[in-house]
């Protein structure tokens, strides 16, 4: 048996970066990229860098201009991270944003001969890091066909091990209190399962709102991707001694992009154009507003008029019905975009279980569905 280490530790750990987002710049993430990890003496304190899911927002291909960028940036952080000695591992998120395509953290650290202590995890898994004397738990998203089902892959795993208990865990997911009661599902982790097996910090990305709750550290997304998102987003610096011992620190990103809403349904179009000036010409360019307006006012149907009156904001509209009930949102910077499914070995299975659901109710045809394509996997 193992017994967690007392070593102490400084971590960075970060996650939903969302480069190749459709509305929040590449250029404007990686730049604030650069800011958040400066190479300097407080980076060059960092014993491990931790990317916790999501870094890609949607599958890139070539020749799409981000990608030189994305990569150009990397090639930094590996260079800095081996020139300091600071482990870098890096989490695959929700397949649908990064698509495996964090490998490439792997393939420019091999080609460009950089030598940093660097891993991409793309499966569950607990790695003993010898330089960080750490033993630590790794649980991408999605993983399993349950929540569940992954705990018991831990408890298995860690038995195999000789493990009672690893010292950090590295997750992409949801535990029960980031969500609304209404909203918690079997894909919620076991908050006190894991608080018993993790002996320090556990850090989990998904969910893009900064929370701690016990050990728990829920980074928020780094930048701001959307309406709805006014809240400071960033990153976490810990100190770590043991588990009773720790200092967390949220990084704010105060170059995040802004989105924000701006209730107008009380304003005429003249009162607008008045009220806004001081708000609008107080944001940096590329800002993103959203107004809310009753339905039939001459505001839902005027957005033209506010862009060409401040084109270098983005703007959009949430119309609302007199009962409060959304009747129209328009984005003027969001493009409808094919999101496609990828399929592999692991999921192939529920996904055409899932198919086969919605076309056939008797219970005797499923079983036998499920038997045969679980025979042919």
């Amino acid at each position: 048996m193992t017994t967690p280490s007392e070593r102490e530790l400084r971590i960075a750990s970060i996650s939903d970066i969302h480069v190749g987002h459709p509305r929040t710049p590449t250029a404007h993430i990686l730049d604030n990229l650069y800011k958040a990890f400066p190479n300097n003496e407080s980076t060059a304190k960092l014993d491990v860098i931790f990317i916790a899911g999501d870094f890609f927002d949607r599958l890139l291909k070539f020749p799409d201009p981000d990608i030189p960028e994305i990569e150009l940036w990397i090639l930094y952080m590996l260079r800095m991270a081996a020139q300091h000695d600071i482990v870098i591992r890096v989490l695959e998120g929700t397949p649908s944003h990064d698509w495996k395509q964090s490998s490439v953290f792997e393939r420019i650290n091999t080609n460009a001969n950089i030598g940093c202590n660097l891993k991409y995890v793309s499966d569950l898994r607990i790695e003993t890091i010898p330089e960080l004397d750490s033993t630590i738990l790794y649980i991408p998203d999605e993983w399993g066909d349950s929540t569940e089902s992954s705990l018991s892959q831990v408890q298995e795993l860690m038995t195999a091990k000789g493990l009672n208990r690893v010292d950090y865990a590295i997750m992409h997911g949801h535990f029960p209190h980031q969500l609304p009661e209404v909203a918690r599902t079997k894909k919620v982790h076991n908050t006190e399962a894991y608080l018993r097996l993790v002996d320090k910090l556990i850090f989990i990305g998904h969910d893009h709102h900064f929370s701690v709750h016990e050990r728990i550290i829920s980074h928020g997304s780094f930048d701001r991707l959307g309406h709805g998102e006014e809240a400071p987003k960033g990153h976490i610096r810990a100190v770590v001694k043991s588990r009773d011992n720790y200092r967390i620190t949220f990084v704010e990103n105060k170059g995040a992009k802004i989105y924000k809403t701006i209730d107008v349904k009380d304003w005429t179009l003249e009162e607008a154009l008045i009220n806004l000036k001081d708000v609008v010409e107080s944001l940096p360019l590329d800002s993103a507003i959203r107004i809310v307006c009753k339905a039939g006012s001459p505001l839902a149907s005027s957005l033209d008029v506010l862009a060409k009156r401040w084109p270098g904001i983005k703007w959009d509209k949430k119309v609302i019905d007199s009962d409060g009930s959304v009747i129209e949102v328009v984005n003027q910077y969001d493009e409808d975009e094919f999101v496609p499914v990828e399929i592999t070995k692991d999921n192939i299975g529920p996904l055409l279980m899932a198919r086969i659901v919605t076309r056939a109710a008797d219970e005797k045809i499923l079983a036998n569905a499920e038997k045969f394509i679980n025979e042919i996997k």
